[in-house]
């Protein structure tokens, strides 16, 4: 059977071995990544592209938590920047969000939303998929997981031919958030790539009918299912 074309592909993934205490760098207590650095200002790349901290720096650093004393304080600045940085990247200002999720990184190291907007804007500014392949996956492992990981990991391996690793990824993208159609259609096609089951690729198409509410993902729908001949 030839391939479903992956219509809702977003980027290309490649494989990469992921960084042990050895070989990495601890950002927060048991979390290592490999050491990445890119050619842009230290506070647009990840991790503040793991430069050495300078007298300048650091002040700068203790400047912005001196804002937040309290826990409240801390989780309400932790949760708008991810949601700015998140703003800021898909209005394409790749340089403004990773400022955001550095900031975020600041007031909680290694936490998985972090790795999550850092292992996309990986792939997507740095053009850099092995260690975007990294990030996510590490995001994936720890506590408080952004939804959208599990989408993006489903992503990542389907666009490295792996449906059938994709496709429970996807499933648990469904169970949370399931008013995200393009969770349901790329579990349809990724159950279809993987095992050829057209029944159950058709039912989670039918299943998705009750999330799906504007037009174009209902034109989508439409368009998956004559695809796979539901």
């Amino acid at each position: 059977m030839m391939p479903i074309k992956h219509i809702f592909s977003m980027m290309l993934i490649c494989f990469t071995q992921f960084a042990s205490a050895s070989e990495g760098v601890e950002i927060a207590e048991g979390i290592f990544v490999s050491v990445k650095t890119y050619d842009v200002p230290e506070n647009e790349a990840p991790f503040f592209n793991f430069a050495e901290k300078t007298p300048e720096s650091s002040a700068a650093d203790k400047l912005f938590l001196k804002n937040f004393t309290t826990s409240d304080e801390i989780q309400s600045g932790f949760d708008g920047a991810i949601k700015r940085g998140w703003n800021y990247f898909f209005e394409g200002d790749y340089s403004t969000s990773a400022r955001r999720f550095n900031q975020a990184h600041l007031l909680k190291p290694g936490h998985a939303a972090v790795l999550h907007g850092f292992g996309v804007l990986a792939i997507v500014r740095f053009k850099d998929p092995d260690y975007g392949e990294e990030l996510l996956s590490l995001a994936i492992q720890q506590p408080d997981t952004p939804d959208m990981a599990y989408f993006d990991m489903g992503l990542l391996l389907m666009n490295n031919s792996r449906p059938a690793d994709a496709m429970p990824f996807f499933r648990t993208a469904t169970e949370k958030i399931p008013d995200y159609p393009a969770a349901w259609f790329n579990l349809s096609v990724s159950l279809m790539e993987s095992s050829g089951d057209r029944d159950a690729a058709c039912e989670v198409l039918r299943q998705a009918q009750v999330w799906i509410k504007d037009n174009t993902s209902k034109r989508s729908a439409a368009d998956l299912n004559r695809a796979i001949g539901c």
